[in-house]
């Protein structure tokens, strides 16, 4: 297997994170590197494996995503995908990916195989508790009609598209940012970056730090107007939406906030220019309730509790 090198860039779920844990962002990003070589150090390949967990919240987002972007594609090319069809699709994720970390598959593939944290950790997850998670997938695809997404991005020629979930990336100074944008297309002459929340997200009275990030992509990437661009939040689970005009002073100010979490990052690294890491540089959060839904916790603590020690 080739090797890969470790090079540093930025994303908006990285500078969060470095700002919630310093330790958990070090077993992200450096601790579970090559992990995912057979050969690899062991506590390399059990942060790779930490880092595929995804706990139940995550995990229904995961599913509306991928279900909105399956019926997005098939409408791309003229198929026939109502919300029986996405419901069906949805329930069909759910199933699998419930079985196959159940059955630990993911002990093969930690990347390929579904792993929850309820499961790795123990929790109990009742049968209500699923019921719950399956209503609210199928309430946020309903809800996707309701608002009127699902008529609107069906209706859309093919040509008016631009992005699906794809990832890719642009610079800020001497930074590689990614961005993933949930969609993208143009109408009426303007462009459309849809956000899909299925969270607690409520809409803003301004563009979140994440829509600037993503008008940003699509002026340095797409050429795109910041004046004809719409970047809007959708809260699919509670069937609210806000859009935005960003503005150019939106995105300078954005960028000052790249730049100062970037040399923020890069202070804590043994050796910036090498984008090396030592796990001593990176301290766990104080506040501990943090601790106890945080996938990392075996590599931190050395089992699977929960329960931090008091310090």
């Amino acid at each position: 297997m080739a090797d890969f090198k470790n090079e540093f860039s930025w994303s908006f779920s990285r500078g969060r994170l470095f700002d919630q844990c310093l330790r958990k962002y070090y077993y992200c990003y450096y601790g579970s590197w090559n992990g995912w070589r057979e050969e690899g150090p062991e506590f390399a390949r059990l942060c790779y494996r930490l880092k595929q967990i995804v706990g139940f919240p995550a995990w229904a987002g995961d599913i509306v995503h991928r279900t909105l972007e399956w019926a997005i594609q098939g409408w791309m090319r003229g198929v026939s995908r109502d919300a029986a069809d996405m419901h069906k699709h949805a329930r069909g994720l759910l199933n699998a990916e419930w079985m196959q970390s159940s059955k630990r598959e993911w002990l093969r593939h930690p990347k390929k195989y579904r792993n929850l944290f309820e499961h790795y950790y123990n929790r109990n997850v009742s049968a209500e508790d699923r019921a719950a998670l399956r209503e609210k997938v199928f309430r946020c695809i309903n809800n996707f009609f309701d608002m009127g997404y699902g008529a609107r991005l069906r209706a859309l020629p093919k040509e008016a598209w631009i992005s699906v979930e794809q990832l890719d990336s642009f610079e800020i100074g001497d930074t590689k940012v990614w961005a993933v944008i949930d969609c993208a297309f143009r109408e009426g002459g303007e462009t459309f970056l849809l956000d899909w929340k299925t969270g607690a997200d409520l809409a803003e009275d301004a563009p979140t730090d994440q829509l600037i990030c993503y008008a940003a992509f699509a002026q340095a990437r797409w050429g795109s107007d910041l004046e004809k661009t719409r970047a809007a939040l959708v809260n699919l689970a509670a069937g609210a939406a806000a859009e935005h005009c960003v503005t150019a002073e939106q995105v300078i100010d954005f960028r000052e906030k790249v730049f100062q979490s970037v040399m923020a990052m890069k202070s804590r690294l043994d050796d910036p220019q090498a984008n090396r890491a030592e796990e001593s540089a990176f301290p766990r959060a104080k506040d501990k309730s943090l601790c106890r839904q945080c996938e990392y916790f075996e590599a931190c603590y050395g089992d699977r509790s929960l329960v931090p020690p008091k310090d």
